[in-house]
C-alpha cells in the first residue's frame, strides 16, 4: 500500500513540475522577405505557392 501511495505521489510531483516548468508562452515565426527563384520550364507553369507550417507548396499545371 505505501509503495502504490509512493508511485502515486511521484508521479504527481513529476506531472506538476513539468506543468511549472513547460513554456506558457507561443512562439512565432516570421517570414523573411520574398526571394525571386527561378522555376524549371519542364515543371509548367507556376500558378500558385501556398504558405504552411512546414513550408511552400507550389502548384504548377501544364
Amino acid at each position: 500500500m505505501r509503495e502504490r501511495m509512493r508511485i502515486f505521489l511521484g508521479r504527481a510531483l513529476l506531472l506538476l513540475a513539468g506543468y511549472f516548468a513547460g513554456s506558457h508562452h507561443t512562439t512565432v515565426a516570421y517570414a523573411g522577405a520574398p526571394a525571386p527563384g527561378v522555376v524549371p520550364k519542364s515543371y509548367g507553369r507556376l500558378v500558385t505557392a501556398i504558405p504552411d507550417s512546414i513550408g511552400t507548396g507550389l502548384i504548377f499545371e501544364d
